[in-house]
């Protein structure tokens, strides 16, 4: 009798062992790589032996740095689907503009300029994420206007180009947690006196769209760190940028702008990670990878590693 009890003792301590970790094992944290990249676009016909000279080496550099979600800013539609076609490990979300075709750029020289920005200022800002490891659940569009839901030039109604930002909420296949993930791209520092309104709207967006879930913020802000979107941004206490808080950063701390030139045109970076409070941002890097001197893009790729808090 004694021999049984100690034996259905023993049972009962490996059954709790056994579900303790279980329990650890079903909490455990997750990690991913979370990137920014403004691909550059092809916007007339000077600038398709450029696209054509670099556009082999944009997915082969997300895929060896192993960006399992990246927010990419500018691209046209043929040049997504090109993209998407080189590498169908990656799926992209967002709403597609399709309003300038790759046969398209040849047609237009100096010459048709105004006809050509009247075509083609509708800025795509696609979300490419590892299909194997996210379902997508949700996604969505609003502009940088008073109308969110309107294509139109935006505030003042005096940007260089139709401003939107693209929104997606994911699931993480392994672990099932959720996040958003919000792409954007600002107008040119010329109109930066709108980027303000903007980012208000963005907030206002984030709360309505997120409901205190956790997100992720990518993009090409066009500003500064020290300028008044981005500041008024960190200033409201719901992010951290990736960059300012990564427990270990790689890369130039200098410009994310490079002309295609393959150096840093400034010391300021213009593209930027920002993440929900709850999520720890272990590691960032600006990488500066070319191919025997050709630009992969006119800006760096910036990825962090980041990490979801239970």
């Amino acid at each position: 009798m004694k021999k049984t009890i100690i034996l259905l003792i023993a049972l009962f301590i490996g059954i709790i062992a056994l579900s303790q970790i279980h329990f650890a094992d079903s909490k455990k944290s997750l990690k991913i790589n979370v990137a920014s990249f403004n691909v550059g676009f092809c916007r007339m016909a000077k600038d398709i032996p450029n696209w054509e000279g670099r556009r082999d080496y944009i997915m082969p550099l997300v895929k060896y740095h192993n960006f399992d979600i990246v927010g990419m800013q500018e691209p046209f539609s043929f040049q997504i689907d090109y993209l998407e076609k080189a590498c169908p490990e990656y799926a992209v979300a967002g709403e597609i503009v399709r309003d300038l075709s790759y046969p398209d750029i040849a047609k237009f020289s100096p010459k048709g300029i105004e006809n050509f920005r009247r075509m083609c200022r509708n800025m795509n800002n696609p979300i490419f994420y590892k299909r194997d490891k996210f379902d997508l659940l949700e996604q969505g569009k609003f502009y940088f206007a008073p109308t969110q839901d309107k294509y139109e030039l935006g505030f003042g109604f005096s940007f260089d180009a139709i401003r939107s930002c693209i929104w997606a909420k994911f699931r993480e296949k392994e672990t099932g947690k959720e996040f958003y993930f919000f792409n954007l791209h600002l107008c040119v520092r010329k109109f930066k006196q709108y980027h303000k309104p903007a980012m208000e709207l963005l907030v206002k967006k984030i709360g309505e769209i997120t409901k205190d879930n956790s997100f992720f913020i990518t993009g090409d802000f066009n500003e500064f760190y020290s300028d008044e979107a981005s500041t008024y941004l960190r200033e409201l206490g719901i992010v951290n940028d990736a960059r300012q808080v990564a427990k270990f950063r790689y890369g130039t701390h200098k410009g994310t702008y490079n002309d295609y030139t393959l150096k840093s045109t400034g010391d300021n970076p213009i593209d930027f990670i920002y993440a929900s409070k709850n999520i720890v941002v272990n590691r960032f890097a600006t990488i500066t990878d070319h191919y025997d001197g050709i630009a992969i893009s006119d800006h760096y790729p910036i990825v962090a590693e980041v990490e979801f808090l239970e």
